[in-house]
């Protein structure tokens, strides 16, 4: 024993000097200049048509950076070199493609002749949005941290925060610059033209430090020889990765390198790295630390004697010791198969075993999941992944994913996989989604010993989060309406009150005046319409009233007829039924002219027969199962039913998502169907489809039946009293301000007219007195309505103002704003409407 220890620590520090005068020239031996790549791990599986496009294009054009070592860049040869250069070669090696190299561009050429289409494939190039103009990007092949580098004698520097007060180096408008700033690192900047003269920098006193990825640090320290500096400190940066790019109109390459990629094996790409890559966190060796290495060896030493020695005497307490201490192991084993047995997640502990997957550990809800998609099997002890009878499939494509995509796949090869989702789809097509995570298990050797894989099913979720993108996909339905309710009630304004005018100029017997009524009524309806969808939108209370459901059909079949092709033929049954549910009238138009409208595109071509019917019901049984959801009781039934062309499951899944369409551009915005069931469901009611590819749709609508009595029709309003009165008229539309006009001179008013709300101003401030009431629009350029409102209030705060807008949320928030005595109209305002609020108006200031 003493003999060993004698010696111990003259063998000790010549085998330290060794390693450290030796090391360069060692690294230097065994990386040889000229060396073969290994054999791919995988086979590269190409489609027929990628196969074709490779026949048809046996060669192309390549070109890379002028200066980017270690991964792209020229050297006494006309050659490329670098890890880049090496996995292009690989990959065009596996694939038979020819290659030919444009060579020593600078990058800007090099992007300039790829956007040209002079370039075909760029090996390596970092994903930028203004270069996917013209440039598809691969999954990404390298990526490496940046680091933070000192002299090997500097201070601590363990993160970014120390970098304060710190003279940093680096390449001019270097993208980690903006990072440090934004996150308040206070420094002082030495800019460089070159990563290496940063390196220089550093090394020479010149800059306390750098910041650069490790790659390209490793790379120029052993080729400079900058052997006084080390790797500092990681930050927390994102990596830097490299992809290939490739021409946007060449998809077919795009898609063969990314599947030769996914089947170079680590050992291929290590042995490319390691060729050019060989720095460690403290580069070099310094004698002080072989004196602090020294001493510290000499102290476990003198250590481990002092337990030798002690341990005689203590075997008993020891023996003890281990006894309480396999109990308590004992325990916390126990706890922990308990705890993963009822984990709520499937868990698995895996090991690979002369290249086939072994399953060492699982818990109940991995077996019960494996159960519920692979069914009884003859052994138990397989992995999730290994079920010959499952398949996986991208939860968004639903395209097959190959098993060395999978997750588990992916962390025997050293990745960590966290929450991906994937379908797996087991025996009699029975489909799961799961959400999976994998880790490998590194052992002392660094290779991976096992796999951790946890997964969950997650079709209850999915459910969720369904209903929470319904929901925000309703909130962006409320935005747009909002957007547009204004100047669209504008336009009807405009048409309504047109009619109107003219109305009042023709004779009453005459057809004209039934034709300018008919358009009177539809604008009327337009409006509601907007109103009815701004409240949907913005989930405002809707009034239900008690209605006639077979009457409002009825009046929707009139206008259908109308407006459908000849070639489609209407049956109806069951109009007679007198059933009542409560409802808005409009809305209930509503829905059923968008379901004949759909029911009418479907049978464009050819025609066919649209069959509506109406009945009184009381689901149960199987009629029941098709709306879960609903409360016992009685309800009416409207169906829709056409003999078109159908649809598929997954496009009848979504056809009341908004803004889903299947319809050509400027045929339909997709709102029509989410609006529907936005109605149906205010009414609590229900919507089920039935449909398939050439045997037409049938969609079902079910109301609660009501038992309330129907209102007596409103006594007819008196005719509207005008007056002599004064009014300020303001409106950026010229056509409403001389609609308007029009309107108050035949009730008697004198009108001063503006189509510029500053102007109106001015003529109010002059003679404030020469105007008895104001009617402003809302909207208006350079001065709002509501602005216009306090001007004039501080002026004359009695004069009373008609305030007019076409968004009933302005309305909302005016009535919050302490504006004096206004009245609030909704546009489109009727003749008489206008002349009946104008009045009311006058007649209370004057009291």
């Amino acid at each position: 024993m003493k003999i060993r220890f004698r010696w111990l620590f003259p063998i000790l520090f010549v085998v330290i000097c060794l390693v450290y005068f030796s090391k360069t020239s060692f690294l230097q031996k065994i990386i040889p200049a000229n060396y073969d790549i290994p054999p791919f791990s995988e086979p590269v599986f190409l489609t027929e048509a990628e196969k074709e496009w490779l026949r048809d294009h046996p060669k192309v054009r390549v070109a890379g950076p002028q200066h980017f070592p270690p991964f792209y860049f020229y050297e006494k040869t006309m050659e490329p070199q670098g890890i880049s250069a090496d996995t292009m070669r690989a990959v065009a090696k596996e694939i038979g493609l020819e290659i030919e190299i444009i060579p020593d561009l600078p990058w800007s050429q090099v992007l300039e002749m790829a956007k040209d289409r002079k370039v075909d494939w760029i090996p390596c190039a970092a994903i930028a949005d203004q270069r996917r103009q013209y440039l598809d990007f691969s999954e990404p092949y390298l990526s490496f941290p940046l680091v933070i580098l000192t002299a090997s004698d500097s201070g601590f520097i363990g993160g970014i925060t120390d970098l304060n007060g710190k003279k940093v180096s680096g390449v001019k408008n270097i993208m980690w610059l903006d990072w440090l700033e934004a996150d308040g690192i206070s420094f002082d900047w030495a800019p460089v033209e070159s990563p290496l003269e940063a390196l220089r920098a550093v090394s020479e006193g010149k800059a306390d430090v750098t910041i650069e990825n490790l790659g390209a640090a490793s790379f120029n320290i052993d080729k400079f020889g900058l052997t006084n500096l080390k790797v500092a400190a990681p930050t927390a940066y994102k990596n830097y990765t490299l992809h290939f790019a490739v021409r946007d109109d060449w998809p077919e390459l795009h898609s063969i390198l990314n599947k030769t990629l996914m089947a170079m094996g680590p050992q291929q790409k290590s042995a490319i790295k390691s060729r050019w890559l060989s720095l460690r966190y403290e580069h070099g060796l310094r004698f002080s630390d072989i004196i602090v290495w020294a001493g510290g060896i000499g102290l476990v030493v003198i250590l481990i004697l002092g337990l030798i020695i002690a341990w005689n005497r203590r075997l008993g307490r020891e023996i003890a010791l281990r006894k309480e201490i396999e109990q308590d192991l004992y325990t916390s084993l126990s706890l922990l198969n308990e705890t993963l047995e009822q984990a709520p997640m499937g868990i698995q502990i895996l090991e690979r075993d002369e290249g086939q997957i072994r399953l060492i550990i699982e818990n109940q809800e991995s077996k019960k999941i494996k159960d519920q998609l692979c069914g009884a099997q003859t052994r138990e002890d397989f992995a999730l992944e290994e079920c010959q009878e499952l398949r996986f499939l991208d939860i968004d494509s639903n395209e097959p994913v190959p098993w060395n995509r999978l997750p588990v796949s992916r962390a025997f090869s050293g990745e960590t996989v966290e929450n991906e989702r994937l379908i797996a789809e087991g025996r009699g097509g029975t489909q799961v989604p799961l959400e999976t995570s994998a880790s490998p298990v590194f052992g002392t050797n660094g290779e991976v010993d096992a796999v951790f894989s946890a997964f969950s099913d997650i079709s209850l979720r999915l459910l969720m989060e369904e209903d929470q993108l319904q929901s925000q996909k309703m909130e962006a339905i409320g935005t747009l309406t909002g957007g547009i309710a204004h100047d669209f009630n504008n336009i009807l304004s405009i048409i309504i009150g047109n009619a109107e005018l003219a109305s009042n100029e023709v004779p009453t017997w005459g057809s004209t005046f039934a034709k300018l009524s008919e358009i009177q009524s539809a604008g009327m309806r337009a409006r509601d319409l907007v109103r009815h969808l701004l409240n949907f939108s913005r989930k405002a209370p809707m009034v239900k009233k008690p209605v006639v459901l077979s009457t409002i059909v009825q009046e929707s079949i009139s206008l259908l007829q109308a407006t459908i092709a000849a070639d489609i033929e209407i049956r109806c049954q069951g109009m007679e039924n007198p059933g009542i549910i409560l409802a808005d009238a409009t809305q209930i138009h509503q829905v059923l002219i968008n379901l004949c409208t759909n029911a009418a595109h479907a049978m464009e071509e050819g025609g066919g027969i649209l069959y509506i019917s109406l009945d009184s019901i009381d689901p149960e049984g199987w009629e029941a199962s098709k709306f879960p959801n609903l409360d016992p009781g009685s309800y009416m039934q409207l169906e829709v039913r056409d003999t078109g062309t159908g649809m598929s499951k997954t496009i009848a899944d979504r056809i009341f998502d908004p803004y889903f369409t299947t319809k050509e551009q400027g045929k339909g915005t997709g709102l029509g169907l989410s609006v529907v069931h936005g109605i149906v469901r205010s009414c609590a009611g229900a919507v089920f489809v039935e449909s398939a590819l050439d045997r037409g749709t049938r969609i079902t609508v079910l109301f609660p039946a009501s038992d309330a009595l129907i209102p007596l029709p409103a006594k007819v309003p008196a005719p509207p009293k005008g007056g002599s009165e004064r009014v300020l008229l303001v409106d950026d539309e010229r056509q409403i301000v001389e609609m308007v006009h029009q309107m108050l001179e035949r009730f008697g008013y004198k009108v001063a007219a503006f189509t510029d709300s500053i102007k109106a101003l001015e003529a109010f401030q002059k003679a404030p007195e020469q105007f008895d009431i104001i009617i402003t629009d809302m909207t208006m350029p350079f001065l709002a309505g509501d602005t216009l409102a306090k001007k004039v209030r501080i002026i004359r705060d009695d004069i009373p103002i008609l305030l007019c807008t076409g968004f009933s949320e302005k309305i909302k928030k005016l009535r919050s704003v302490d504006l004096g005595i206004i009245t609030y109209l909704r546009k489109p305002v009727p003749m008489d409407q206008l002349a009946t609020e104008v009045r009311k108006a006058l007649d209370r200031n004057a009291t």
